[in-house]
């Protein structure tokens, strides 16, 4: 973050005195613009690593003679480029996932799970029984609608366990049990969720615990069976599974705002060195 400074009223000392905090910390105290340069000179302050934190930069003037005067915040053409970094990524992940979702389905056993990133929403196929835990990831949306996705673990040949979102279920529809026996399920392979499930405390495990995440480390202290480093997202089964359910959607195959943010921080940064130059030259 580069601050400048210019004083292009007052032309004797003392007269504009101020501090400045960024992030809440006091990164200037007594700054005298005048003292230090003169009357209509530059001044720039550089601070590195600043921490930014929900997308908001704090920058606070506190006063000590006269209101502070400060001529620019240079980090428009960093968020510039941050965006376009943004639109990267968003093309990378828009190739990810439609390669992945034009492959064949693929067994299971024929799929690594040691690089997530690798195979995330690759299409795959397994069959095993679901056991009868069952989680319920609340506080959702989709299609403009309001509730949850129930989940559960499905148990293979082998006694391992691979946790399915068995899709999205609106507020106002019964939450129902997964089918019984032997099921054969298709769907798309996804990473750990992390943060915790932030699972609500109870006295008595509840028939039914709610969680915000699928954080697989989290739920796999509920079993005794190891479970698998990925999740499944259902896409369908056999036998099949409630009507009531919706597929959990791809993400929005886009390139988002990112390059019409960037285009304008552009802009701005050019807007704000015109007004700078015209500043220093009165």
């Amino acid at each position: 973050v580069t601050l400048k400074f210019c004083e292009p009223h007052y032309d004797r000392k003392h007269a504009r005195v101020f501090g400045v905090k960024i992030q809440g910390k006091q990164e200037i105290t007594g700054l005298d613009i005048f003292d230090r340069v003169g009357k209509n000179k530059a001044l720039d302050y550089t601070y590195k690593n600043i921490r930014v934190s929900g997308g908001r930069l704090a920058i606070e003037f506190t006063y000590e003679i006269e209101f502070p005067c400060i001529a620019a915040i240079v980090v428009m053409i960093n968020l510039a480029f941050w965006q376009l970094r943004r639109l990267d990524d968003r093309q990378a992940l828009n190739d990810r996932v439609a390669a992945q979702t034009t492959a064949p389905v693929a067994p299971l056993t024929e799929v690594s799970l040691s690089d997530p990133d690798a195979v995330e929403y690759r299409q795959i196929e397994v069959t095993g029984t679901y056991v009868d835990t069952q989680f319920e990831v609340v506080n959702l949306s989709q299609a403009g609608t309001t509730g949850s996705d129930p989940v559960n673990a499905l148990q293979l040949a082998d006694d391992s366990l691979i946790i399915i979102n068995r899709g999205f279920l609106a507020f106002d529809e019964d939450l129902v049990a997964p089918p019984s026996g032997e099921v054969r399920v298709v769907g798309r392979l996804r990473p750990s969720q992390s943060g915790g499930t932030d699972q609500r405390e109870e006295d008595d495990t509840p028939q039914v615990i709610e969680i915000r995440r699928i954080d697989l480390a989290e739920i796999a202290e509920q079993f005794d069976a190891p479970v698998a480093p990925m999740y499944i997202e259902l896409l369908g089964s056999n036998p099949a599974d409630s009507d009531s359910l919706l597929p959990v959607p791809l993400p929005e195959a886009s390139d988002g705002p990112h390059l019409s943010y960037a285009v304008q921080w552009f802009i701005f940064s050019a807007c704000v060195a015109i007004g700078w130059a015209f500043a220093v030259r009165k």
